[in-house]
């Protein structure tokens, strides 16, 4: 097998890690989100695909206790009103009206009787870069009718030229957190694939130090990429039955996944 050959107890570069790499910009941003239990707030985390958008939040996520949050997820691609309130509903767990109106009354309704049970709702809504100007306005007029939950707006970059429009502009204004996630430094890049492999159990190196300029450079940092040049090195690695990894084989591997 794959990782018994490179003397690992499991795979690395998967969604198995159960541990963060936790660099001083991944502690800061997951800080800054905190501020969000103090009171009614929103907060946006936009980056591009693979920066770890969704890593930060769930490592966030994972510090609550349940027992004094309920918080829920939510991804929705250029969702329409009725649409983006029953996918917030039913992940509460709620059986929603059929009007998109009533649906934002139920749920209001719901976070005062979580806020009286002791416990404080967060929703997070994914893949907001999609989200018409409409919905952006709707968002607002959410979080304003009770100001009884906060809230965490994940999207691509291109969600700030939405926000920046006129009819989104009352939106922006009240988001009071804005972390913006990129790719790791070289130095950050060697810590992150070590990392993965010391998770799985790793107690020698495989990559060759030579490895890691050129895969910072490939890359970009950008972690999800990151993970699928290195599993996809591994594997021709190991078809060539080779257990060190050399700088021409992460360069060989990134060209066979064709980004360029």
């Amino acid at each position: 097998m794959l990782n018994k050959f490179f003397g690992l107890s499991g795979l690395p570069f998967g969604s198995n890690i159960r541990s963060y790499f936790e660099t001083d910009g991944f502690m800061a941003n997951k800080a800054s989100l905190e501020t969000l239990l103090f009171g009614p707030q929103i907060a946006l985390v936009s980056g591009q695909v693979g920066s770890g958008k969704s890593s930060l939040v769930k490592a966030f996520v994972n510090g609550l206790d349940p027992a004094d949050y309920r918080v829920v997820y939510t991804s929705s691609s250029n969702p329409a009103t009725r649409a983006l309130y029953r996918s917030i509903a039913e992940a509460f767990g709620i059986k929603a009206q059929w009007y998109g109106g009533d649906v934002k009354l139920q749920l209001l309704g719901h976070f005062d009787e979580l806020i009286s049970q002791g416990r404080y709702p967060i929703v997070i809504l994914d893949e907001c870069h999609t989200y018409s100007l409409a919905i952006l306005d709707e968002l607002k007029t959410f979080f304003d009718s009770k100001n009884n939950f906060s809230m965490i707006l994940i999207g691509q970059p291109s969600i700030h030229k939405n926000l920046d429009s006129s009819y989104a502009l009352p939106l922006k204004q009240r988001i009071s957190v804005f972390i913006e996630t990129g790719g790791l430094s070289l130095e950050e890049t060697k810590g992150y694939v070590e990392h993965h492999v010391a998770s799985t159990g790793g107690k020698q190196p495989i990559f060759d130090d030579k490895c890691y300029p050129v895969l910072y450079q490939l890359t970009g940092g950008i972690p999800r990429m990151i993970n699928q040049v290195c599993y996809q090195v591994m594997v021709r690695a190991y078809g060539a039955k080779s257990n060190i990894i050399t700088d021409n084989m992460i360069t060989s591997a990134f060209e066979s996944l064709r980004y360029h």
